[in-house]
């Protein structure tokens, strides 16, 4: 598995070091085709599964429940885990405050979500943007029809460019105290441009609510960010 998976791994796998203990209850959503899942079943782990397709991770052995994480509660008992590990699912959500929500209520008092994300944010894909005026792929570059396997609800297609700011803000908002925030790796070009990406993380600081974080500026393709549960969830504002 290529993007943010492993780091996730690597997250979660510290966090039972950091405890000293065996494999806590793990929630794996969405959880795509299961890598991640089988990896901390491997480890020791109890891991249970969720995903709007669950026939990806049904066919790799593995059980996992349908949630449609914009809309639906998942079917855990509250407080039921220890890790919630979210791996390249945020951008793919148009209600990310719903699904931050339920993490929060299965989660046990501070627990942690682990979020593997698209760096969005990143020095690289900003000029990008700036002298091609596009995220990622051109829509001519992408194939025509549905993906393969594709289920049929259209919330399976949807996609947005979250930046690693924007989740800690949501993290924050939704009850969860940000714990870390990284790239991957450091972006070799993104390193050669480092005055601009100062400036860039400067301004972010000043203008963006203070979630910009320079190592994902500088950083790579993807990010990780670790969050824990706090005892009670913010008030809304009125």
């Amino acid at each position: 598995m290529s993007g943010s998976g492993p780091a996730a791994l690597r997250e979660v796998l510290a966090l039972r070091r950091a405890g000293g203990g065996g494999g806590g209850r793990v929630l794996d959503c969405p959880a795509g085709e299961g890598w991640l899942a089988a990896r901390l079943a491997e480890a020791g782990f109890d891991v249970a599964c969720a995903d709007i397709d669950p026939e990806l991770a049904r066919s790799h052995g593995l059980e996992c429940a349908r949630v449609d994480l914009n809309r639906d509660e998942l079917p855990f008992e509250a407080g039921s885990f220890e890790c919630v590990a979210c791996v390249g699912g945020l951008h793919r959500l148009y209600s990310v405050r719903h699904a931050l929500d339920e993490f929060h209520r299965v989660l046990a008092p501070g627990g942690t979500l682990v979020v593997g994300a698209v760096n969005h944010g990143s020095l690289v894909r900003r000029l990008r943007f700036f002298f091609t005026g596009s995220m990622g792929k051109r829509l001519s570059r992408l194939p025509s029809g549905a993906a393969p396997g594709a289920p049929d609800a259209p919330e399976a297609s949807f996609r947005t460019a979250l930046t690693c700011g924007e989740i800690a803000a949501a993290l924050e908002a939704a009850g969860f105290c940000v714990r870390s925030v990284r790239a991957t790796r450091v972006s070799l070009r993104a390193a050669l441009l480092l005055p601009l990406g100062l400036l860039v993380w400067l301004t972010g600081k000043l203008w963006g609510g203070g979630h910009e974080r320079l190592s994902t500026v500088l950083g790579g393709r993807h990010a990780v960010l670790v969050a824990e549960k706090t005892a009670e969830k913010p008030a809304e504002k009125t």
